[in-house]
């Protein structure tokens, strides 16, 4: 049966010196529809000049990039690093044209500045350059947020992140769900398979020696893994996010239990009482 999918682009938008950022986001955002909206059926998909512009003729190169994946984007994410990029004859480099559509059709906007080490060879033809990002950024600032990443590990970490919650907003959106961290709730019980082993350190003084020894606890039996089911309607979801919810908390409970603490409170009880009561659509 064929199902109706709902497409949302995000455009990648960067001068020529990033590249690696580029396939961070790709794979970020393949890995959120592999574990988090294929069920849902959502798809998030990227627009990038180097993959989706054809050849055409125009008045201007940004022109056509405009028309052909600016205006078609649902969001951008746009990453600075040494370059500012080229001046379109409107704007300074054609990613800053590019987050100002977006801006006009108040759209989602990302912007990310890097704060990698620049090698020294490259300082000399990176400072006008730099200056000019630093206008933007102050510019920017003053009307929005912006994020600083200083490697390529922080910035997978922050576009998860913020990828995430966007896809929350998508879902919330369409199942009109006000609930709080779906995103967070789903990955939880997305999780294959859970190690956790406990180690107490026990110091055995004897004279002046200390010796060290670790004790393997064993782990109780985990709960089962719940696997979400097709989602196509308001119902469907409601019914699905309270069947997660309880197997969180068994998860919670567990958890608990291995470590003795008291860390999570809430109870599946607790839970089924408040979401046996929502009205299903």
């Amino acid at each position: 049966m064929q199902r109706d999918i709902s497409v949302y682009r995000i455009l990648i938008s960067c001068p020529s010196d990033i590249t690696e950022e580029v396939k961070i986001i790709k794979e970020e955002l393949e890995n959120i529809n592999t574990s988090l909206l294929k069920k849902l059926n959502i798809r998030l998909e990227t627009l990038y000049w180097e993959d989706d512009i054809l050849p055409e003729y125009g008045n201007r190169t940004q022109d056509v990039i405009n028309k052909q994946i600016v205006e078609n984007a649902d969001a951008i994410i746009a990453i600075f690093g040494e370059k500012i990029g080229s001046n379109t004859g409107k704007c300074k480099s054609g990613t800053i044209e590019e987050i100002e559509e977006i801006i006009k059709l108040s759209k989602k906007v990302f912007v990310y500045f890097s704060a990698k080490d620049i090698s020294r060879d490259g300082i000399d033809k990176s400072v006008d350059e730099i200056k000019k990002i630093n206008e933007f950024k102050k510019e920017y600032g003053s009307k929005g947020i912006y994020s600083i990443y200083k490697d390529n590990e922080e910035f997978r970490k922050k576009i998860n992140s913020n990828l995430l919650q966007y896809a929350a907003d998508i879902i919330k959106k369409k199942f009109n769900l006000y609930i709080g961290s779906i995103v967070a709730i789903v990955l939880i019980i997305s999780i294959s398979f859970l190690v956790y082993q406990v180690k107490t350190l026990i110091n055995d003084i004897t004279e002046n020696k200390t010796t060290t020894k670790y004790i393997t606890i064993p782990l109780t039996t985990l709960p089962e893994r719940y696997e979400i089911g097709t989602i196509t309607n308001n119902k469907q979801a409601l019914l699905e996010y309270q069947k997660a919810l309880m197997q969180i908390s068994l998860w919670q409970n567990w958890y608990n239990a291995q470590v003795k603490s008291n860390y999570y409170q809430y109870s599946s009880n607790e839970i089924y009482n408040f979401y046996s009561n929502k009205q299903l659509e």
